[in-house]
């Protein structure tokens, strides 16, 4: 399998992972915590996965071109 395959299936898993947290177990805390606090938390959990998927993507690039000889 590609390295490029492997990321893409990486940053995917992520993003699904993503989405079930803002989806269900913060979407069951937004009436304690409020609207705004909710799409605060679901931007920061967002963005905290698409980080999460940038650096490993990256270190999986630098691992595969540091295998080359």
């Amino acid at each position: 399998m590609a390295v490029e395959t492997k990321t893409d299936i990486v940053r995917l898993a992520l993003w699904i992972v993503a989405i079930v947290v803002v989806s269900w177990p913060l979407h069951l805390a937004r009436p304690e915590i409020g609207d705004i606090a909710y799409v605060a938390a679901a931007a920061f959990v967002l963005l905290g996965f698409h980080w999460l998927g940038l650096f490993i993507s990256k270190r999986m690039d630098r691992a595969r071109v540091e295998r080359r000889p």
